[in-house]
């Protein structure tokens, strides 16, 4: 992306780009739609309007699965997927390693035909489509891509937004949302046949007009998303808690601690539930679907305040960018969780020296111990960290920080220091930025897309050593000095919080800057680490093995698709370790993988 579009995209939350199909490309896609034009269904009229005068029209046409379409007919849009004028832009606005979330759609308009009242502008904020502008660098957890194949002027209806929304920290007024007073911030963007529109689907405030032409109105909808981000997907089974996870780690939980372990995904269909506490504070399997508002006055807009957090809790959490919460767990509960950890010692993996402190001196020494399987322990030696799984504590407060419907992304981990373990170099504070765990604030509320929640079953006191943090490095725009990050020369600014045995830490993972330093304490060091996620984020778990396009898409629809397609094919995961290859183009305008 040149300077210009740059500067556009930042400041409105759209681009278009002209002239990208040849007159023939446009024709050859137009053939396919006439080949399944008695396929488009006509929806429900009012379905998008809501209720709306200056919407209403007749149902909105749709056609899904074009990419599965016989040949030659499924070929315009396999090549739409990875055009270079996609690629090279989403490699900016997404990030490299973006992919296809859903799509794409037909909408085929005809006069008449209903308009979509407007939504975005984070009403409700969700990370995977959240807009955020770091270190000079903008990026956009969800941008849809739409190819115009026909015509579309001023007044004619179709794709409409309000330009700069996606900075906007008030509510959208009702009257802009169904149009009915749009107070004249309302833009219909003119565009001809084979031109290519992008704007942040969620970020940016957008709907459409009722079709006013005599023309057809033909657009072709790719939903694309961060490496790291989920917006739909393509079954419900991928995100079952005995699919996601595998069924020897579910089994025996309890409804309560199932809902935690569903897989990543917004468009679930009622599937997933959150939860929520009673008036004793007993965690409850709450009637709200994850991830969507109970009706249109909750629909984010900051006109309902979130409980669960007070206001000393929730000034300190936006301040610093982690919480202690002290006593969490009884005396009985930390001695059950000890035995645990005590009764499988012989399982404790340690690691390589000086592996984590990467060459600093500050942070030396021997390799980290550690244990994984926590939940998979034999009775009843899981039920202790089970019960850490979505215990009150927990569920009030990620209700808040992480939103309804949180999950569980990977962990519980055991990190088991002795006395001369080494310590792990600083991260985070977006360095490189991932909206997966980026931090943001609107509408007086704050959202976080990756928190830790660190269980501690041993005193930690000051000098010990164990987590170090950077408070309030979550909302730097600066990046980490390499003295910081290595501990050497740490300016001052590091700070190691004190806990006793029974508190339950909470920190920003990826947007505030932290880390260990080494172990000095006598006392063995042990902190259970769960790493939730909103429901719309992936970090890393279990993903690895159902990303691959034939898994999360299906074999019908990757099949006979170039590498390149494919690499835009795979499922959600952040931590892939280079198994998930990007997209690049090279000098003569060809796009080709990169690893």
């Amino acid at each position: 992306m040149d300077e210009r579009e740059l500067y556009f995209w930042d400041l409105t939350g759209h681009l278009i780009v002209r002239d990208v199909l040849t007159p023939d490309e446009v024709a050859a896609a137009n053939e396919a739609i006439d080949y399944c034009q008695s396929k488009i269904p006509e929806r429900e009229a009012g379905l998008g309007a809501k209720g709306s005068r200056a919407l209403a029209g007749t149902g909105r046409l749709e056609v899904h699965g074009l990419m599965e379409l016989p040949r030659p007919f499924c070929e315009p849009f396999r090549k739409m997927l990875t055009h270079p004028a996609v690629v090279s832009r989403l490699n900016v606005m997404c990030g490299k390693g973006f992919r296809l979330d859903h799509g794409p759609l037909l909408i085929a308009g005809v006069k008449g035909t209903e308009g979509l009242t407007l939504h975005g502008a984070g009403e409700p904020h969700r990370s995977h489509v959240a807009y955020h502008h770091q270190n000079g660098v903008p990026y956009c957890g969800g941008v849809t891509v739409t190819w115009q194949l026909t015509d579309v002027n001023e007044g004619d209806g179709g794709f409409v937004c309000v330009p700069g929304s996606h900075k906007s920290s008030r509510a959208m007024p009702d009257g802009v949302r169904t149009c009915d007073e749009d107070m004249g911030v309302v833009t219909q963007p003119a565009m001809k046949a084979g031109d290519v529109l992008f704007f942040m689907d969620g970020a940016q405030t957008h709907g459409t007009h009722p079709w006013r032409s005599e023309r057809p109105r033909r657009s072709i909808l790719f939903k694309y998303a961060a490496r790291s981000c989920v917006r739909g997907v393509p079954t419900q089974d991928l995100f079952l808690p005995q699919v996601w996870w595998g069924e020897e780690t579910v089994e025996g939980m309890t409804e309560e601690q199932r809902a935690v372990m569903f897989g990543p995904g917004i468009h679930h269909g009622g599937a997933v539930k959150a939860l929520a506490l009673d008036e004793r504070g007993t965690v409850q399997v709450d009637g709200l679907q994850a991830g969507f508002p109970r009706d249109a006055q909750e629909a984010g807009r900051g006109r309902k305040k979130r409980t669960g957090m007070d206001e000393r809790e929730l000034y300190f959490w936006d301040l610093t960018g982690h919480l202690i919460v002290r006593n969490v767990l009884t005396p009985e509960d930390i001695a059950a969780a000890n035995r645990a950890i005590d009764d499988h010692s012989g399982q404790i993996q340690v690691g390589e020296d000086n592996r984590g402190a990467r060459g600093s001196s500050a942070l030396r020494g021997t390799g980290r111990p550690t244990l994984h399987g926590l939940l998979e322990l034999p009775r009843p030696f899981c039920e202790p960290f089970r019960k850490m799984l979505a215990h009150p504590a927990v569920v009030s407060r990620l209700n808040v920080m992480c939103g309804k419907g949180f999950r569980l992304d990977h962990g519980p981990l055991l990190i088991a220091g002795v006395k001369g373990t080494e310590g792990l170099t600083l991260h985070g504070a977006g360095e490189p930025h991932r909206s997966h765990v980026a931090y943001h604030h609107q509408n007086g509320v704050p959202y976080c897309g990756g928190v830790t929640v660190t269980w501690q079953l041993t005193d930690v006191n000051e000098g010990d050593g164990g987590f170090v943090c950077v408070p309030g490095s979550h909302k730097s725009s600066r990046a980490m000095p390499d003295g910081v990050r290595t501990c050497d020369e740490d300016m001052g600014v590091v700070t190691q919080p004190a806990m006793k045995a029974g508190d339950v830490l909470f920190f920003m993972d990826g947007a505030q800057t932290h880390g260990t330093h080494p172990w000095r304490s006598e006392r063995p060091r042990r902190s259970i680490l769960f790493k939730y996620a909103a429901r719309d984020s992936v970090r890393g778990g279990p993903a690895k093995d159902l990303s691959p396009p034939e898994v999360w898409w299906g074999e019908e629809t990757v099949d006979g698709m170039t590498e390149e397609q494919r690499a835009v094919m795979f499922g959600p995961y952040s931590n892939h370790y280079g198994a998930v290859p990007a997209l690049g183009v090279d000098e003569d305008g060809t796009v080709q993988v990169e690893r």
